[in-house]
């Protein structure tokens, strides 16, 4: 599963389970965003979330001329039915609660403006460096919304504590690395 350009296939829905395991759907992806419902799987992820960098210099290089390649490794342990409540609160993430949280400065800037209007009488008038720190901030909190995004869409379990059975049982670096190189020569077959 991998995207060039942001189409191709993707895992999304994540749900991980208290054994370490994660159930995600397979789906075909046109800008990053779920399109098709292709397959549902209890897997385990390989990237080592903890130790990841941002990206090597050649990678943010060609993500900067538009040539983006994404894939993550992953051991698929069983293939499960598809669930449409998963499906559903995929599309709903996807479509309405990230660009909410990307939007919801815009709407609160929008309301006060319309307060002041409505108190004075006309539209007020904003100072220019007053636009500027808006814009600034708006802007940080769309590419932090998107940066989490991009991240869960991953696989990332997040700030969750691990349970128990599973951190007792975490791999070492080396035995990442072997079932990486196996999840690898399994998808060139």
């Amino acid at each position: 599963m991998s995207t060039i350009n942001g189409c191709g296939t993707g895992l999304r829905g994540w749900r991980h389970e208290p054994d370490g395991s994660s159930i995600a759907t397979s789906w075909i992806l046109f800008a990053f965003l779920p399109v098709v419902p292709l397959r549902r799987y209890r897997l385990r992820t390989l990237t080592d979330f903890e130790h990841e960098s941002f990206g090597t210099a050649d990678q943010i290089a060609s993500a900067l001329v538009g040539s983006l390649s994404w894939s993550d490794p992953v051991a698929i342990q069983e293939r499960l039915p598809l669930s449409w409540c998963e499906i559903g609160m995929t599309y709903l993430r996807a479509y309405v609660l990230v660009p909410l949280l990307c939007l919801w400065p815009f709407a609160v800037f929008a309301l006060v403006l319309g307060i002041l209007r409505a108190v004075n009488g006309a539209p007020p008038k904003l100072p220019e460096d007053g636009m500027k720190a808006f814009l600034v901030l708006a802007s940080a909190n769309a590419i932090a919304v998107l940066l989490i995004a991009a991240r869960r869409m991953r696989g990332y379990p997040g700030s969750r504590p691990r349970p128990a059975a599973a951190s007792a049982s975490t791999a070492t670096a080396t035995e990442r690395q072997a079932d990486r190189d196996h999840a690898l020569a399994g998808t060139r077959q």
